[in-house]
């Protein structure tokens, strides 16, 4: 998030000295004087911000501004998201490999091809939940907006 103080109020072209008596406008962005606010929202200039009143040359750019800055912290939640997606799987998956390999291990000497296949099956689905985990969570990553 941008820092208040030391911007200039885009109406009366002073600068922000302290963000007691100032603010961003909530609809478009824009650093203001509360004090100018009220002043500007009374004049009505057409094209201009309908909550501060700010002129619409500045207000086109602060809004672009405002839209990339969302777009990239959510591509970075995104990334987030699929990091965590990939590891969790990469845990499960591992687990999985685990058991089919410990299972196989106590069921080589037995004969009993019922209790083998069981245990084949209950290690290898969590390793192939993993994998597609894990290209899910690469494909999150990797997601453009």
């Amino acid at each position: 998030m941008a820092q208040l103080v030391g911007q200039m109020c885009v109406i009366c072209r002073e600068r922000i000295g302290n963000e007691i008596d100032s603010r961003f406008c909530s609809a478009c962005g824009c650093p203001v004087h509360t004090a100018c606010t009220s002043v500007a929202a009374l004049q009505k200039t057409e094209g201009a911000c309908r909550v501060c009143g700010a002129p619409a040359t500045d207000v086109a750019p602060r809004r672009e501004l405002a839209e990339q800055e969302s777009e990239w912290q959510a591509g970075g939640k995104r990334r987030r998201r699929g990091g965590c997606i990939m590891a969790a799987s990469v845990v499960f998956g591992l687990l999985g490999l685990m058991q089919f390999a410990l299972a196989n291990m106590r069921t080589l000497p037995t004969t009993d091809r019922h209790e083998a296949r069981g245990n084949v099956f209950n290690g290898l689905v969590p390793v192939a939940l993993g994998c597609a985990g894990f290209l899910l969570g690469l494909r999150q990553m990797s997601k453009k907006s």
